[in-house]
């Protein structure tokens, strides 16, 4: 059977494939409509949905309208208000392009649309179904109101594929989530089918908008952050440590005021945070990152969902040292803020039988509870982190941990972890000064390698070199170890060697910084001082000035706190006494 000829596709099934690019939901419509409310600078906003987004979607505005000549423009393909130029498009620093979603939208239900301009004598409408376009007159104040009925009518295929009816709702509350999070300053009215109306009046702040939608307990498990570094600039709130989610979804990020997806976002926050976040679980955060519109490209996904950097190693850097400075500004921690295991418990406990010593593991997430104003403020992010002054040093406890008092409490310091810390900080050291970490062997040890393995070697030479193994190609023979990092005791040089090689492997980093930085937690748990291991309290001193000078002297370089603090108040309450 022969090729048949190409023709012209029928224009309504051209844009019918086209909505499908832009309208892959209910969720989408609410998107791009509450969009072009946003850019046309409205101040309140009233959704109204029915059937689940089926049977109705009305999205309506104070904003600027349309004039009455263009209505008919407004739905058809590339026809917008917004940009001019491809500059203009790869700059745009609107929400999206009005008339852009709106004839993909009137492919695919019955659409009406009423506008009017501030001044304008009468409003305009223009609807849009099976029957084609018509205009008419509309009593509709100033502003705009879309109506979008029976969505893929005329595609019944496409609406077989959203059977799920919570999913769906559950996508229309992520979308809201996501847009009016990031216009607090603007009013929002939404119901839901039967459900009663929600109003979110404007706000001032950040956190007045995230105690709305999660309740004024939002305000007490969260921390500002503000981080400014060259042309970026990144704000907004995170967890305490002893706050989390069952899931990654309420860590949210907008690039630029836009609700984006960053996959690397969830390894950087739970990085930053360590084996202090219980496993399987993830941090709540609402940040907001700004960068100039040339370096980040909005394009790249039908619904603007995701974003390319112009330069992703560098923001991740970025993004790393604001998460790992405000964290580790924290504090001292708290005993009573700490994620405990009960006694009955093991530790091979599966993560929900892990509880913060507070009320509620996780607070429900109800959409759009109201709540008061508390004015954010980012300097009491960027403190540095503050080692507690004057302890006077008493004993060991279990033989792990160093028991001390200090003005405001007892504190008790892990030998492990604090030497672990003092060990990863040299260790960067040594990578910043540029030295080599190696030793040279007396005599080169041939490595034993399959020959298709050779190409692997070669690939990741310069990375096996930062962490200290130095090889020398013998040609056919192989490779010989001629150097390897100064840990490695005689006759694990080859067991040592494959395993950096599989870790460079299995990195999702191939900056030799980040990889450094993996083998340095290795390298400083390997040499830190372990569970009963003799030490006099002169060793302890001298442990403590170490970690005090460190530059996170909270932390282990894996999360984990080096000292406690249990209040003055806390010790004598146990004893129902009064300090």
């Amino acid at each position: 059977m022969g090729m048949k000829r190409i023709r012209k596709l029928d224009e309504t099934l051209v844009a019918q494939i086209a909505a499908g690019e832009v309208i892959e939901s209910p969720a989408a419509i609410v998107k791009e409509l509450v969009e072009n409310s946003l850019d046309a600078g409205a101040r309140e906003i009233d959704i109204q949905i029915d059937g689940d987004g089926f049977g109705e979607i009305q999205v309506r505005d104070d904003g600027g309208g349309i004039h009455a000549d263009d209505l008919p423009l407004a739905v058809t393909s590339f026809a917008t208000s917004k940009i001019t130029s491809l500059d203009e498009l790869i700059a745009a620093r609107t929400m999206g392009f009005r008339g852009e979603a709106l004839g993909s939208i009137a492919a695919v239900s019955r659409l009406r649309l009423e506008s009017r301009q501030p001044g304008a004598a009468v409003g305009a409408a223009l609807a849009v179904d099976e029957q084609g376009t018509r205009t008419e007159a509309s009593p509709i104040e100033s502003g705009t109101r879309v109506q979008v009925k029976d969505l893929f009518y005329n595609v019944p295929v496409r609406r077989d594929y959203y059977k799920n009816a919570l999913k769906i709702r559950r996508q229309i509350a992520d979308t809201l989530t996501s847009l009016t999070v990031a216009h607090p300053q603007i009013a929002f009215r939404y119901r839901l089918g039967e459900d009663d109306v929600v109003f979110l009046p404007a706000r001032d702040n950040l956190l007045a908008r995230l105690k709305d939608i999660w309740g004024d307990t939002i305000a007490a498990d969260v921390i500002p952050l503000f981080y400014e570094q060259d042309n970026l600039v990144l704000e907004g709130y995170v967890s305490k440590f002893y706050f989390y989610r069952n899931h990654a979804s309420d860590m949210r990020l907008w690039v630029n005021n836009r609700p984006v997806l960053y996959k690397p976002l969830t390894m950087l926050l739970r990085n930053a945070y360590g084996e202090l976040m219980p496993k399987g679980r993830f941090p709540f955060a609402a940040l907001f990152l700004k960068v100039p519109p040339l370096e980040v490209d909005v394009n790249v996904h039908p619904q603007k969902r995701e974003v390319r950097f112009r330069h992703e190693v560098a923001l991740q850097a970025f993004l790393r040292q604001a998460f790992t400075r405000v964290i580790a500004a924290e504090g001292g921690i708290q005993a009573q803020n700490m994620v405990r295991i009960s006694p009955a418990q093991k530790l091979s406990s599966p993560p929900d039988k892990l509880t913060p010593p507070r009320p509620g593991d996780e607070p429900a997430l109800s959409l759009f509870t109201p709540g008061a104003m508390t004015q954010f403020s980012p300097e009491a992010a960027v403190s540095p982190p503050r080692f507690p002054e004057n302890l006077q040093l008493h004993t060991r406890l279990f033989n792990t941990f160093i028991v001390a008092t200090g003005p405001d409490g007892l504190y008790l310091i892990d030998q492990h972890t604090a030497h672990e810390r003092i060990n990863y900080e040299r260790f960067q050291d040594l990578l910043a000064a540029k030295k080599h970490i190696g030793q040279n062997l007396v005599h080169p040890l041939a490595v034993d390698l399959a020959v298709f393995s050779r190409g692997r070697v070669e690939a990741s030479a310069a990375a096996l070199a930062a962490l200290g193994f130095a090889l020398e190609n013998l040609g056919p023979a192989g490779y010989a170890l001629v150097s390897v990092p100064a840990y490695v005791e005689s006759g694990e040089e080859q067991a040592a060697f494959e395993t950096a090689l599989r870790a460079i492997e299995a990195s999702d980093t191939t900056e030799i910084g980040d990889l450094f930085d993996q083998w340095a937690k290795d390298l400083s748990c390997r040499h830190a001082i372990r569970k009963g291991e003799t030490a006099s309290l002169t060793d302890f001193r001298e442990l403590i000035e170490q970690l005090k000078s460190c530059r996170n002297p909270l932390r282990c370089p894996h999360g984990r706190p080096t000292v406690i603090r249990i209040d003055e108040k806390e010790v004598f309450a146990y004893f129902k006494r009064q300090v």
